[in-house]
């Protein structure tokens, strides 16, 4: 929200034609409209009410959960199915397999020229950069190298700039751009893959922070061909 304005920003996003957009709403607009819904028959019997954090609550760092969910995005399993106790789990595609489903659609690409979207990977930008966070505040913690969160900072920035990649060909309707971008992120994936089966390893507290840690000497951007990373760890999606 803005004082200054009286306003909120009520979606940062894609609207309904692609186009990405920031949507605002002034406060008068919200206080009528506040004040002239039925807000106990649509909600709740209390009508509507302003939610507050809970300060005095705490929640430890589970390290061991943090590695569940790292193991089952490198194993592309269906992460839904650990809570069907509360709802019907989701037929998606999860984890590392969503890479595969970019490619098909890259692919689609070449013969359909005029369904270019830009959300697919401007989704997988953000969630790198949410990944790329969460491992600087591991590293802040002492939990992995600071090489690796280091890392993981270059591939979310590698994903930004094929985000622009793919926006240039959207505008362009260039199909060259377009193998580019999915080399790029084949690439993207393989060092990634890489780098999460260290951070799993170092994450591990029957091994501590020993695993391949040497091994991790930056992201190799722009002109690399093959991962330099050397994970040396188990497969941690047996059969």
């Amino acid at each position: 929200y803005d004082l200054e304005t009286e306003s909120f920003v009520v979606s940062i996003g894609f609207d309904r034609s692609g186009d990405f957009a920031i949507d605002e709403i002034a406060f008068s607009e919200v206080e009528r409209a506040v004040g002239s819904a039925d807000l106990k028959g649509h909600y709740n019997q209390h009508g509507i009410g302003l939610m507050r954090p809970a300060r005095r609550v705490t929640h430890t760092l589970d390290v061991a959960w943090i590695v569940e969910q790292l193991k089952d995005y490198l194993c592309s399993r269906n992460t839904s199915e650990r809570f069907r106790a509360l709802r019907t789990p989701d037929d998606r595609i999860y984890g590392r397999a969503t890479y595969g489903w970019l490619h098909r659609y890259f692919e689609h690409l070449a013969d359909h020229h005029d369904s270019y979207d830009i959300r697919p990977i401007h989704i997988l930008w953000e969630h790198k950069k949410v990944m790329a966070d969460r491992a600087r505040y591991l590293a802040a913690r002492g939990l992995i190298d600071d090489a690796v969160s280091r890392s993981l900072d270059e591939i979310a920035l590698d994903v930004s700039v094929t985000r622009m990649m793919m926006l240039k060909a959207r505008v362009m309707r260039d199909t060259a751009l377009i193998e580019r971008v999915g080399g790029r992120l084949g690439e993207v994936e393989r060092a990634e893959t890489d780098l999460l089966e260290i951070l799993v390893a170092q994450l591990d507290p029957r091994r501590g922070k020993t695993v391949a840690a040497k091994k991790v000497d930056g992201y190799p951007l722009g002109s690399r061909r093959e991962s330099k990373f050397d994970s040396n760890t188990e497969d941690v999606c047996p059969n």
